[in-house]
């Protein structure tokens, strides 16, 4: 039961930081845990409004990493010739 709080909470701060409110339904949800059982599973669904729950276990094709550097850091007597 620990586990389903913990993924409530975290929908809920998701749902927050994409400003949807819970009252607009979302088709399917992503979680990286092992299955859990039907029971729990509605019990997710219904509090974060959500019509399918889908496990999963390598999350690389939802993550991605951009690097950009500071250029007033970088700038400096080191690097600042090399930069263009």
């Amino acid at each position: 039961m620990d586990e389903v709080l913990k993924i409530v909470v975290l929908g809920r701060a998701a749902r927050n930081t994409a400003n949807i409110k819970n009252r607009q339904p979302i088709k399917r949800m992503y979680i990286k845990a092992e299955s859990l059982p039907e029971f729990y599973q509605m019990i997710i669904r219904d509090e974060l409004n959500v019509k399918e729950i889908e496990f999963v276990t390598d999350v690389q094709a939802f993550t991605s990493y951009t690097f950009k550097p500071q250029l007033k850091t970088a700038s400096g007597p080191k690097y600042g010739k090399q930069l263009g």
